[in-house]
């Protein structure tokens, strides 16, 4: 079969062409998702660097503001041990007493170096002054910052003091050697400021930049820390021990000292964690949105290829369909045929295309019916007809079409839809069955003829031959003495009357077939027909044969049918229950059914017939024996036939129920429009009526009297 291609309208797309869409745009929606995550995660990125950057800029800022304010009081210090020193110089050591001294470190004591305190030691160590809290009775021979001067030469110490060797104070020590003009070693200036002093400098102008301070020495000492205990006491902003830390540096210019401020790295990325926090939500947010518009796209792809497979099921029942399946547009223009249609008429698929319908037209179809055709179908309704198409080559063939409009959403006609069905077989066969109906029923006519030609030829001899036999048999001249040819005189006329009710069958079926029978229809009582055909048929009963029984009835019904034709189905019916009953009992009954209708059963306890020979039986001169005792009855076969004819003919049914060796009941049932009345009612009836007639009768009597 031809499987070329389809018009592009009406051409499938590809099975991964109905997923292409919505898998691309699920992946879009992934990779545009994984986009606009990755530019927020950088953009957060970069925020958190921005961020620390920042934090390290200003706790650098911080630090240098710091560290300077730091020089330049620690540069106040040393002037003030510088001007101590001139003062020794001018005055001598041993005039110099505590009130000089205190007035010395008065200029140091106002600035915002806050509270320090101070001590003179002369060449053995030994305290000559003290002020602000120094200690006099402290003996300094042996600690290292007077070694250091004394023995090392240095000029100038800045130490942590041992706050055991300070009598418990600590601190930051800034210590100058004392030498007179020739040299002469002559004691140690000592000042001693309180780390809650230096402090003081560093948090002065602290607005919550940062959350430790530390000042260390050259050698990477911690000379003061703030908060002074981690652990212990710190404020509730600072960073908690342990906490990761943002820190920056500052080197003071004039003294090995080096300032670090650190802030805690949770506070300084608190905006940071509020935009994280605000991303990751924006992220969530976009996932939810992709994960349930891919959801919408899995239940649209899914409804999409149900669709594609009822489309594809529908497409594939198209083109293997056994009919003839065309598309056209409004003006007739083929847009698609299926396979069978370029198998039936020869022509190819792309030939076809764009082509007119009238393509196969034989010119069989006149003009007036493709106009009904055609206002039908612009109508929007459906048409359906034949056709007298014409193939390829020319040959003609017969077509059964239905034409359908296509309409679009808005209720357009777009397309016609034309499926064919090849009936060229068909009507040859019609037309074959037309010619042998008509050929039957000439030869039923001609059988008729025959038959009605056959009755008048056989029975005018026929007649006179059972005329004549009677007549002899009679012997009204008494010349026939011996007593076989009386015998063969019976067996003459005996023939003759079987060969007369054989003729008259056959023209009685024959009648029915021709349905030249009519009824003649009078008001009949079933049971007295019944019982006049029993009282006939009894002669015909051998003396060792059946007996033959009529059961009366609760009520007679009254029918309206032909009484020849129901005496013919009762003789018929007992004619064959005696024929092949040898012994036993033949029952004729009546039987009112539920309907309102009523029936009449012979039943036999005869030879019975088989199941599989039923239907045999009720077709002419058909004859089933299944007893050899009944073998040598003789019959045509028209018995049942004619009755079942006849019962058919007054609108009702023969029904037959046999059993080999059991016995036959027949049953014709009458349908309730037959049924009139019973004889009982109809008798009440017409003596009511008589009642009636007579009580007129006898009221109108005396007024005929007095007008005579």
């Amino acid at each position: 079969m031809e499987r070329s291609r389809a018009s592009p309208r009406w051409a499938l797309p590809g099975r991964s062409s109905v997923r292409r869409p919505y898998l691309t745009a699920a992946v879009l929606s992934h990779i545009l998702l994984a986009v606009a995550a990755g530019l927020l995660m950088l953009n957060l990125a970069q925020e958190r660097q921005a961020d620390l950057r920042y934090a390290g800029l200003d706790l650098a800022s911080r630090a240098r503001s710091i560290g300077q304010t730091l020089n330049v009081h620690f540069d106040q210090i040393l002037a003030s041990l510088e001007a101590i020193g001139h003062e020794i110089d001018r005055r001598g050591l041993d005039r110099t007493d505590d009130r000089v001294l205190d007035g010395l470190l008065w200029s140091t004591r106002t600035s915002r170096v806050g509270t320090v305190s101070g001590t003179l030691y002369d060449a053995s160590g030994a305290p000559v002054a003290a002020t602000g809290g120094g200690d006099p009775a402290l003996d300094a021979a042996n600690l290292p910052f007077f070694a250091a001067h004394r023995d090392a030469y240095r000029t100038i110490v800045i130490e942590r003091p041992d706050p055991a060797a300070t009598g418990g104070r600590s601190g930051l020590a800034f210590s100058r050697s004392l030498t007179a003009p020739d040299g002469e070693f002559l004691g140690v200036a000592r000042v001693l400021v309180e780390p809650t002093e230096i402090v003081d400098l560093i948090v002065a102008d602290d607005l919550g930049g940062f959350d430790r301070a530390t000042l260390f020495d050259g050698s990477g000492e911690v000379l003061v820390r703030w908060p002074a205990a981690i652990d212990d006491g710190a404020p509730a902003h600072r960073a908690p021990p342990g906490s990761e830390l943002v820190s920056a540096s500052f080197q003071l210019q004039s003294f090995p000292f080096r300032l670090e401020l650190s802030a805690n790295r949770d506070t300084v990325l608190s905006t940071w964690r509020d935009s994280r926090d605000l991303v990751a939500a924006v992220i969530l947010a976009l996932a939810v949105l992709v994960l349930a518009f891919n959801v919408f796209l899995w239940f649209r792809m899914r409804d999409e290829v149900e669709r594609d497979r009822a489309v594809r099921r529908f497409f594939s029942a198209v083109e293997q369909s056994p009919s003839s399946v065309v598309i056209t547009d409004t003006k007739g223009s083929i847009e698609y045929v299926n396979p069978q249609f370029t198998e039936l008429t020869g022509y190819r698929r792309e030939e076809m295309l764009g082509q007119n319908s009238r393509m196969t037209k034989s010119g069989h179809t006149s003009p007036a019916e493709y106009a009904n055709l055609w206002s039908t179908i612009l109508s929007g309704r459906p048409w359906h007809g034949e056709f007298l198409n014409k193939k390829k080559n020319g040959e003609l063939f017969w077509e059964d079409t239905k034409i359908s409009p296509i309409f679009d959403s808005d209720g357009r006609i777009i397309n016609f839809l034309a499926v064919k069905e090849d009936i060229t077989r068909l009507k040859d066969a019609q037309a074959a069955m037309e010619r042998s109906m008509i050929e039957a029923k000439a030869a039923n006519l001609a059988k008729s003829r025959f038959l009605a030609l056959m009755s008048h030829e056989l029975r005018t001899p026929l007649n006179a031959i059972i005329g004549f036999s009677e007549f002899m048999a009679k012997d009204p001249y008494q010349g026939i003495r011996d007593d076989r040819y009386k015998a063969y005189i019976a067996d003459i006329n005996g023939s003759g009357q079987q060969l007369l009710r054989i003729i008259n069958d056959v023209l009685d079926l024959s009648k029915i077939e021709s349905e030249r029978m009519v009824l003649i229809e009078r008001s009949i009582s079933l049971f007295a027909v019944a019982a006049q055909c029993v009282r006939q048929s009894r002669p015909l009963l051998r003396p060792d044969g059946p007996t033959l029984q009529l059961l009366e009835p609760d009520s007679s019904p009254i029918l309206r049918a032909d009484e020849i034709r129901v005496k013919e189905i009762v003789f018929n019916l007992l004619s064959n229950a005696i024929k092949f009953t040898p012994n036993g009992t033949i029952t004729v009954a009546l039987e009112s059914r539920p309907d309102g209708g009523v029936s009449l059963i012979v039943s036999d306890t005869g030879c019975g017939i088989a199941e599989q020979d039923l239907p045999r039986v009720l077709q002419p001169f058909e004859q089933v024996h299944v007893d050899p005792m009944v073998r040598s009855q003789q019959g045509t076969g028209l018995g049942l036939p004619i009755v079942k004819r006849l019962a058919e003919l007054h609108g009702g049914t023969l029904d037959i129920e046999s059993e080999p060796g059991r016995g036959t009941t027949v049953r014709v049932t009458f349908p309730a429009e037959r049924v009139i009345g019973d004889v009982a009612s109809l008798e009440e009836k017409l003596a009511a009526e008589g009642q009636n007639a007579r009580v007129r009768s006898a009221g109108t009597r005396p007024a005929a009297a007095g007008s005579s």
